[in-house]
Parts: structure tokens; sequence; C-alpha cells
């Protein structure tokens, strides 16, 4: 699980080097056996390329990815739900 978290974090912050990203996290949800990974940007948003650019690389990166976006007063919050695809024979 670490190492999945250790990943993670390469990948986002990789992906998030231009963007206003003020903070972000990275937990495992056992319940859901996925990955929530929370990046809460300024007022003035997080950009969509950026987002997007995240996203792909998780895709490239064998995840499954589920979007969650929420808009507080005074920071954006953005939800990944990140699942590691699973290879069945």
């Amino acid at each position: 699980m670490n190492g999945r978290i250790t990943q993670l974090k390469r990948i986002v912050q990789q992906a998030m080097i231009t963007t206003v990203v003020l903070r972000y996290n990275i937990a495992y949800i056992p319940k859901l056996g996925a990955y929530r990974i929370t990046l809460i940007g300024s007022r003035e948003g997080i950009s969509g390329s950026a987002l997007s650019k995240l996203i792909e690389t998780l895709l490239s990166n064998g995840f499954a990815v589920r979007v969650k976006v929420s808009k507080a007063h005074v920071f954006n919050v953005v939800y990944l739900y990140v699942i590691p695809k699973v290879n069945v024979p």
C-alpha cells in the first residue's frame, strides 16, 4: 500500500507542477479499495489542462479514475478516486 501511495505522490507532483494547487493529500480508503487524492486549489481554481494531464497520467499508469468536484467559498476542491486496475487472466 505504501508503494502505491509513493507512486501516486510522484505522479501528482509531476503533473501539478505548473498549477495553482495549494495542497494535496493521498489517502487509502479500505472500504472502497481505492485511493482518494484530494487537490485543494485557490479561488482561481485548478487548471483543466493540468487536471486532464494528471488523469491521463494515472490512466496510463494502470489506474481507473473517478472525479468529484466541490466548490467552496474560498477554495476549489477536487477529489480523484483512484483504483488500481487488476489484470485478470
